[in-house]
């Protein structure tokens, strides 16, 4: 089995390694995941997570392991899909100092991790195109990303086994 040199972990069942290097038109190495219809290259950090949430039939727009040092990216195409994500990962925990804090951050107080921080990114889609409308009424469609500390990836890739294991 080829060790990922990166990481030095080992690929996931059923994923290939495509590099253990990262190609010009890439950030971070990456590998691809096949989940269903799904499948994509996914940054090597990521991969176990979006695996996960595309195993809880949650589809996501795009991704990235590290945006700026710390944190990682997930894009969904809809708040819908966004909150079927929130609502299996997110479990209650009193205190401030929590991942439940950190997602919704309703108490104000030391943390020893950053906040999740969400946004909404509007598309000027043309006839269902990745285009522009050129004139006319312009046709909006909205994606959410959500940016969350690196350090959550292992309890959020958890926390969807749990629920993907009673799913199946």
């Amino acid at each position: 089995m080829q060790k990922v040199a990166s990481t030095n972990r080992f690929p996931l069942d059923g994923e290939k390694i495509m590099s253990t290097e990262v190609p010009s038109d890439r950030r971070h190495p990456a590998i691809t995941i096949s989940v269903g219809a799904w499948r994509e290259e996914i940054d090597i950090e990521l991969a176990p997570l979006i695996r996960e949430v595309w195993v809880a039939g949650i589809e996501t727009f795009m991704s990235c392991q590290e945006t700026v040092p710390g944190i990682s990216w997930i894009e969904f195409p809809s708040v819908v899909e966004l909150l079927r994500f929130l609502n299996l990962v997110t479990r209650f925990e009193p205190g401030i100092d929590t991942l439940y804090n950190r997602i919704n951050y309703q108490r104000t107080g030391q943390l020893s991790a950053p906040t999740w921080d969400y946004q909404l990114r509007l598309l000027d889609i043309l006839d269902g195109q990745e285009e522009q409308t050129v004139d006319g009424y312009a046709i909006l469609e909205a994606t959410v990303g959500v940016y969350f500390p690196s350090t959550d990836i292992p309890v959020l890739v958890e926390r969807l086994k749990e629920f993907n294991a009673v799913e199946q």
